[in-house]
């Protein structure tokens, strides 16, 4: 039975101590009660009725929350739209990766093309159109006119 007297001592002393502040811990309810239903008129400073300190500071932390719930919407709001930006900016990048890609090998293909046209011009004998593709190896050689396939000498 030692036990419980100090135990019971520690929670009367809590207990007193605990209603001391009954006050603070009612008004922060009531505080917190407002301002989870923003419908309710909130306090408004009035000249003529000007407030008691406590209220004052109830009237301030009621804002204080109010803006911070605000700001903290607008944030994540913007933490948002960054992260769909960012997705946005590596789908652009890729995109452009691409391009370059193609024009790399779009320039090769062009280049590659001159290439085997001056050689079909150097090679070719004169008899062919110049019109006509001709792939050249040798005397022989095979001309690809309107779809067949040919083989010539000139």
């Amino acid at each position: 039975m030692s036990w419980r007297t100090p135990f019971l001592t520690s929670l009367h002393s809590r207990d007193i101590r605990e209603k001391s502040h009954d006050s603070f811990i009612s008004a922060y309810t009531r505080l917190a009660n407002r301002t989870s239903n923003p419908t309710t008129t909130s306090l408004t400073s009035d000249p003529t009725n000007p407030l008691a300190p406590d209220q004052q500071l109830i009237t301030d932390l009621l804002e204080a929350q109010t803006s911070k719930g605000l700001l903290q919407s607008q944030l994540a709001a913007a933490q948002a739209e960054v992260v769909s930006l960012q997705g946005q900016i590596k789908a652009l990048e890729k995109v452009a990766r691409e391009k370059e890609r193609l024009e790399r090998r779009n320039v090769d293909l062009e280049s590659e093309g001159r290439a085997k046209s001056r050689a079909i011009q150097v090679f070719a004998p004169p008899c062919l159109d110049q019109d006509v593709l001709v792939e050249g190896r040798g005397i022989g050689l095979i001309v690809v006119a309107m779809g067949r396939i040919y083989k010539t000498r000139c």
